[in-house]
């Protein structure tokens, strides 16, 4: 009898109340919530996707393009080793920054400096202006354009230029300068689009920061357009908001902030991007790294697969 009552006295003493309960429950909570937005704004995906045609010249089947969108001034590991390994882990035959690598709120050129530096050692790097690129112009913007240029970069600000491998082989790749107002993008890319090559046997590459504007591209019938800015929508939500819940330039509820989109005879990748947005934290939502590997399709492949088609 004694040992049962001293029993029941211990586990009285160790049961939890309810105040405890719930303090447990909410540090659980917090413990779980930092563990998904500290993963959600530093661990980074790698996206791998193929783009195949018979426009692709031989030399060029297995060219691994990889992506860097949005970096927004942010740093994985010190001087950005943890990107920059993963750039190089992916072997790339070219790099392609398609705009916003710096951010006023967070602007250090010393560290752009170092970073383009490193990546230029990687492969060759083509580069386009972002829209907060375009909002330095009053007071950072020559600065980073020189930077980039003198560390190796090729900046494609309303340029395109012919990437040449053996055999003469070549594909052509354009870039178009991003503005403030995406009302206003349309009316001044397209004077720009209409000087590029519309060649239609040349395999053709776009990077254009904005994925909204996907029909224009695909009016150009570019072959393969690259972009990022809507930041993955910011917030996304499993089986809810696919797509997240915001993007600049779409609004609410946006359709293109990530994955490929296909329009015609255009196919437009999408990079989440890398770093923060407006609004700092990302949820479920993580950086991306996009690699896309260009496959050459022989017409009389692309016939076959046609006839098979039901």
């Amino acid at each position: 009898m004694t040992f049962a009552r001293r029993s029941r006295k211990r586990l009285a003493k160790t049961r939890r109340t309810p105040g405890r309960y719930a303090a447990e429950l909410f540090f659980k909570l917090m413990g779980f919530l930092y563990f998904v937005c500290y993963r959600a704004n530093n661990a980074i995906d790698v996206s791998r996707y193929e783009r195949v045609s018979p426009k692709i010249p031989a030399a060029f089947d297995g060219f691994r393009v990889v992506q860097v969108s949005d970096l927004h001034g942010k740093v994985f590991g010190r001087d950005n080793a943890e990107l920059l390994k993963l750039v190089e882990r992916e072997k790339p035959d070219l790099i392609v920054v398609t705009g916003d690598v710096v951010d006023e709120r967070n602007f250090r050129l010393d560290s752009l400096r170092d970073f383009a530096e490193r990546l230029v050692k990687i492969a060759p790097v083509f580069y386009i202006v972002g829209n907060h690129e375009a909002d330095l112009y009053a007071k950072y913007f020559n600065e980073v354009v020189a930077t980039l240029r003198k560390s190796g970069f090729t900046l494609l600000l309303d340029r395109e230029k012919r990437v040449t491998r053996r055999n003469g082989d070549a594909i052509v790749v354009a870039g178009l300068m991003d503005v403030k107002e995406s009302r206003k993008f349309a009316n001044i890319a397209r004077p720009q689009l209409n000087k590029f090559s519309r060649d239609p046997d040349e395999f053709r590459i776009l990077l254009s920061h904005r994925p909204e504007w996907l029909s224009l591209y695909a009016e150009y019938e570019y072959d393969l357009v690259f972009s990022g800015h809507a930041h993955g929508g910011q917030i996304r939500i499993p089986g809810l908001l696919p797509n997240g819940l915001n993007a600049p330039g779409q609004g609410w509820f946006p359709k293109y902030t990530g994955g490929a989109h296909t329009q015609g005879e255009t196919t437009m990748i999408v990079s989440r991007g890398l770093g923060p947005s407006v609004i700092p934290t990302r949820l479920f939502n993580r950086p991306e790294l996009v690699v896309c590997v260009l496959k050459r399709e022989t017409r009389l492949e692309q016939g076959m697969a046609n006839d098979n088609q039901v």
